[in-house]
């Protein structure tokens, strides 16, 4: 799979030094002459092969006196990935579809979903292939209220994962699920916003729950212009987001005024009630407000387990995206 290709070389320390001690490790591969320098004294991971292609690597250690000669080559070895981004995905939205079509494909689950828009200019470039743009007044994805997007309550898992291109610095939605005929927010939401006090710090805000907005998450909004990839996560009772592929293990906390006194929780989630009666939406914020989405879409996945954090720096692929199942 593209943007995943890797090995893992492993070697033994010298027991001769010289008498200086060892600082680095360079692999190298042959053909490509691809390389990687480390401190481990017992082996590296070589990224950016090709798979099929076979290899062997060659290791050289430098310490102050200088850098020995390379190692003999090793055994061959031919990188393969064998793909689970197919298991437990129960909707997949490339977001390729035709701008003369109201139909938006999914293309794994068979729930599809009905665009509504004033323009036929909706398709547009993608991180892969196409994508669909939303005008920030009337654009919008209906995905219905299938299984798909009822997600697991109590101990269940399940993943979301999406490309994202905001155009312009407003409040916008990229999906939720919910609406105000409960007497709550939505179960859950992922928003641009500007902070909710028009200081227009154009942060992100994630909600989750059944009182508005009582379990959020802010993180500083990518630029605009500028794609993005996130995956939401949820492990029985906690989350974890990825963007870009990367862990947000410290994303930016400030004070928010209508946030309440749990909103930067993240565990605690086998207590949150994620279903509604009321539909999804992408691009706004369908039965709950209008908030609508000035951007794009791209490649989005709804999965009934927790991805792992490999996989979503396979989803990410190095900012080239992977449409693969």
């Amino acid at each position: 799979m593209k943007g995943v290709q890797y090995t893992t070389v492993s070697y033994t320390a010298p027991a001769v030094n010289g008498g200086s001690a060892i600082t680095s490790y360079t692999v190298t591969s042959s053909p490509g002459g691809i390389s990687t320098t480390t401190t481990s004294t017992t082996g590296a991971i070589v990224t950016g092969l090709t798979n099929g292609t076979a290899y062997t690597f060659t290791v050289t250690a430098t310490n102050a006196i200088g850098t020995s000669a390379a190692s003999s080559a090793s055994n061959s070895v031919t990188p393969a990935v064998v793909s689970t981004l197919g298991t437990g995905l129960v909707s997949h939205f490339t977001m390729n579809d035709s701008a003369a079509s109201t139909v938006v494909v999914d293309s794994k689950g068979g729930y599809n979903g009905a665009s509504a828009r004033n323009t036929s200019l909706m398709s547009t470039s993608g991180v892969v292939g196409n994508a669909l743009s939303f005008n920030g007044s009337s654009d919008y994805i209906n995905l219905g209220n299938g299984s798909n997007v009822n997600f697991a309550v109590g101990s269940g898992s399940w993943s979301y994962s999406v490309w994202t291109k905001q155009l312009v610095s407003t409040p916008a939605t990229v999906f939720t699920k919910g609406c105000s005929a409960t007497g709550s927010a939505s179960p859950w939401a992922f928003i641009f916003d500007e902070n909710g006090a028009g200081t227009n710090l154009a942060d992100m805000l994630i909600s989750f729950g059944g009182t508005p907005w009582n379990r959020a998450l802010l993180i500083p909004r990518p630029a605009l212009g500028t794609w993005a990839h996130w995956s939401f996560v949820k492990n029985g009772d906690n989350m974890r987001i990825y963007k870009n592929g990367v862990y947000l293990v410290s994303p930016t906390n400030f004070t928010h005024a209508y946030l309440g006194p749990n909103y930067y929780t993240l565990t605690g989630m086998n207590s949150m009630s994620w279903n509604s009666p009321c539909n999804a939406y992408m691009g706004e914020s369908g039965d709950y407000n209008a908030t609508w989405l000035n951007g794009v879409l791209d490649d989005v996945r709804i999965y009934n387990r927790a991805i792992t954090a490999d996989e979503a720096v396979q989803l990410y692929n190095g900012g080239a995206g992977t449409e693969a199942e």
